[in-house]
């Protein structure tokens, strides 16, 4: 007689199959792979002796040689593969959020014991959030909550970024773009780092500038208090707060820590009501917008184009005369200082300045992950002035591109690639 058998049931036994199956793709590969990794061994005698006795350019030699390529090329692509059936994707609530993915070296396989973080613009860790630690196969999973899918959404409004660090919590590599989290998301990142940028020991900053303590004073004061101390402004957030409108409610660090010199301090400040409206800043330099907007009672976001504080802003974000919640982040688009002529076509001496200057104002710009300022040094620094040359860098390898330029990623030398182009054809 025939037993009824529920859908739990049926789930469980489906799901154990599967994992079996992986058990049993995983021994195979691992017996093929200790099988391959015998014959690399006798192929590299063999061929050592050949080589010896009829010279390396032998045709015994040389297929003997071919043969050995191909077996330690069959020897990684193993390796892969058994990483990859060794992941285990962790089951996340309908409405929750994942990201995930693996730090992998040059030869595609994965990096083990660094450190995953999501991060804010500045590269401090979102808080709320877990750290997650790549294991064998290179693999992390940081698991969201719908709460916190909500919060991040609502209180880093441009974004939160991916970050690696070593175990000792160095800094190695930052994504560039900020991630798209929301209710249901599954985000796959895979991060491809150098081994030896891990084992690099730059020298250590010097931590020892006491912070001051600029809780309850004005805006302006506290700027001028971390000026002369100095140390700069980093996310500046709101509260309302109509008692204390204009004064510093917190800091972070806090008063008394020691950082490092020309680093940020966070403020949050009290302002009267919970809604604003967007000032107009278009066609303002960049020095007076800002003023403008964080006086509002808003933040300043990204900066889409060159950060000297004469650019003209051409754009912004959200639109003027909108009405948002107070401490909203405004997005600027700038461009390089208008000057009174018209633009000319003939090359300067300023050949350099004007061409980045150009390069920053293009909408594509941020995906490269550096400063207009970092990019004009680095050109002049490797003997680049004239339009000619700016033009030859078309020609690199991105990987020398990424290497030469201090680029985070091969991702951001093809975006260079790109906006030089654009800036080259409209010229």
């Amino acid at each position: 007689m025939a037993t009824a058998t529920t859908d739990d049931s049926i789930s469980n036994q489906f799901e154990n199959a599967l994992g079996d199956l992986k058990l049993v793709q995983v021994n195979g590969s691992d017996q093929i792979q200790a099988a391959q990794i015998s014959m690399v061994s006798l192929l590299q005698n063999e061929t050592l002796r050949l080589e010896a006795k009829l010279g390396p350019q032998h045709p015994r030699t040389l297929q003997l040689k071919a043969r050995l390529q191909s077996t330690l090329d069959a020897v990684h692509t193993l390796q892969v593969e058994q990483q990859l059936a060794r992941i285990e994707v962790p089951e996340i609530a309908e409405n929750g959020g994942l990201v995930h993915g693996r730090v992998v070296d040059e030869d595609d396989l994965g990096i083990d014991t660094l450190l995953v973080y999501l991060v804010d613009q500045s590269g401090k860790p979102v808080r709320d959030t877990s750290e997650a630690a790549t294991n064998e196969s290179g693999y992390f999973a940081i698991p969201l909550d719908p709460s916190t899918i909500d919060r991040l959404s609502k209180d880093y409004q441009s974004g939160v970024f991916l970050a690696v660090f070593t175990p000792r919590r160095r800094l190695v590599h930052q994504e560039a773009k900020p991630l798209p989290l929301s209710k249901g998301s599954r985000l796959l990142v895979e991060v491809k780092l150098l081994r030896p940028d891990l084992t690099a020991a730059p020298c250590p900053p010097e931590v020892n500038t006491p912070v001051p303590n600029v809780v309850e004073l004005k805006e302006s004061e506290a700027l001028a208090r971390l000026e002369k101390s100095g140390l700069k402004l980093g996310l500046r957030k709101t509260k309302v707060a109509p008692d204390r409108s204009g004064r510093v409610l917190d800091q972070n660090p806090a008063a008394g820590s020691k950082v490092e010199q020309g680093s940020s301090v966070s403020l949050t400040i009290g302002v009267q009501s919970g809604t604003i409206t967007v000032p107009s800043v278009v066609g303002k330099t960049l020095r007076h917008a800002t003023k403008q907007i964080t006086r509002t009672g808003l933040g300043l976001g990204l900066i889409s184009g060159p950060s000297e504080n004469d650019s003209t802003v051409h754009d912004q974000d959200p639109k003027p005369d909108t009405d948002v919640d107070a401490g909203t982040l405004v997005n600027l688009v700038v461009a390089p200082a208008s000057n009174a002529e018209p633009r000319k076509r003939d090359i300067t001496k300023d050949a350099i300045r004007e061409l980045v200057g150009r390069m920053a104002s293009d909408k594509a710009f941020p995906n490269i992950a550096a400063s207009a300022n970092k990019l004009e040094r680095l050109l002049k620094k490797n003997g680049i002035s004239t339009k000619e040359q700016f033009a030859s860098l078309r020609e690199m390898s991105d990987k020398d591109l990424k290497t030469n330029y201090r680029l985070p990623t091969l991702r951001a030398a093809r975006a260079f690639k790109r906006v030089l182009g654009n800036v080259l054809r409209s010229n």
